[in-house]
C-alpha cells in the first residue's frame, strides 16, 4: 500500500499529479479482491499545492508584488501594534486598558506555544523547499504548519471583537488580508494559513469565553 504522504523534514518527495493506494487482499492464499482507492491524504495535498498555484502566481502582479511584502512583514506592523496599545491604554479608557492587556498576554502566549509545540513538532516544509517554482517574495524560518501570522492575528481579532464588536469587519479583514499575503509571498501553504486562522480563532474564543465570566470584564465591552 502507498503510505501517506506528509511534506516534512522527514520526507520532502514532492507529491505527483495522480497517486493512487493499491489495496490487494489475499484470502487463503490466493488473491480474492483489487481496490484502486483515492488516496485522501495526497488528494488534499494535491488540493493545497493548487490553490497555492492559483494565488502565489495566479494572483501575481507588479502592485501585490510591492504591497504584499510590507503588509506580511511584522518589522512594518510592530510600531502600528506599539502605537494601537498605546492609544488603547491611554484614550480607550477602562475598556482600553482590559482590551490592550489581554492582547498583549494573548500573543505572547500564544506565539511561543505554536512554535515549540506545533511548529517544530511536526516540522512541515515551507513550499518553496519542496517546490520549484515559488514565486518567492520575503524569508521565512521555522516549520510551515500552522501559520503563527495567521493564528496571532485571528486571535487578535476575536479578542477585539469581544471589546468593540462594531468593528468585528476590521479586525477580520485586517488578520485575512495578512494571512493571505503569507500565501501569495510563497511562505505558507494554504493549509497552514487555514490552520492558523482556526488554531487562532479557537484560540480566541477560548479567552473570550473566560473573559465574558470573569466579574468586571464584561460591563467594560464597548456594545
Amino acid at each position: 500500500m502507498l503510505q501517506r504522504h506528509w511534506i516534512t523534514k522527514q520526507n520532502s518527495v514532492r507529491p505527483t499529479s495522480r497517486q493512487w493506494i493499491v489495496v490487494d487482499v489475499d484470502k487463503y492464499g490466493s488473491r480474492r479482491l483489487r481496490e484502486v482507492l483515492p488516496d485522501l491524504f495526497l488528494w488534499l495535498e494535491q488540493i493545497d499545492a493548487w490553490i497555492f498555484y492559483a494565488i502565489n502566481h495566479g494572483m501575481q502582479n507588479p502592485l501585490f508584488d510591492a504591497i504584499m511584502p510590507v503588509i506580511t512583514n511584522t518589522t512594518y506592523w510592530r510600531p502600528i501594534y506599539a502605537l494601537a496599545l498605546i492609544l488603547l491604554a491611554w484614550k480607550g479608557g477602562r475598556t482600553g486598558r482590559i482590551c490592550a492587556l489581554v492582547l498583549i498576554v494573548t500573543v505572547a502566549v500564544l506565539d511561543p506555544l505554536s512554535t515549540h509545540l506545533l511548529k517544530e513538532t511536526i516540522g512541515r516544509l515551507r513550499p518553496y523547499d519542496v517546490l520549484g517554482d515559488v514565486h518567492r517574495l520575503i524569508n521565512s524560518g521555522s516549520g510551515s504548519f500552522p501559520s503563527n501570522h495567521a493564528l496571532n492575528n485571528s486571535a487578535a481579532a476575536m479578542v477585539l471583537g469581544y471589546f468593540y464588536p462594531r468593528r468585528m469587519w476590521l479586525w477580520w479583514t485586517i488578520a485575512i488580508t495578512i494571512a493571505y499575503s503569507r500565501i501569495y509571498c510563497g511562505v505558507h501553504w494554504p493549509s497552514d494559513v487555514l490552520g492558523g486562522i482556526g488554531i487562532g480563532a479557537l484560540a480566541g474564543w477560548g479567552i473570550v469565553s473566560l473573559l465574558k465570566i470573569t466579574p468586571g470584564i464584561n460591563d467594560a465591552r464597548h456594545q
